[in-house]
């Protein structure tokens, strides 16, 4: 296997390890733009929680990766050129 070719994947390895992480507050923040959150009240800490709240009591846990696949395919092979491009640069 080429050196190119281990960069891409450890940077499609990245991509998909951060998903974990990066879904969920997406979507929290997505949630919060997208509702009457924006619009009446200040974005503090409360928000976030309520949003948080909301989907979980709507959804349960796995409604926190709604989205998923849309951003694996952006975020996967996106990182895995950033690896590559990283270390040719």
């Amino acid at each position: 296997m080429s050196e190119n070719s281990k960069l891409y994947i450890s940077g499609c390895f990245a991509g998909l390890s951060s998903l974990i992480a990066f879904v969920p507050t997406e979507l929290v923040k997505i949630r919060i733009q997208d509702s009457h959150h924006s619009t009446k009240e200040p974005r503090t800490e409360s928000v976030y929680r309520q949003v948080t709240r909301d989907i979980y009591h709507a959804e349960g846990a796995r409604g926190f990766y709604k989205g998923f696949w849309a951003h694996f395919w952006r975020d996967v092979p996106t990182y895995g050129i950033y690896f590559l491009s990283y270390d040719f640069f």
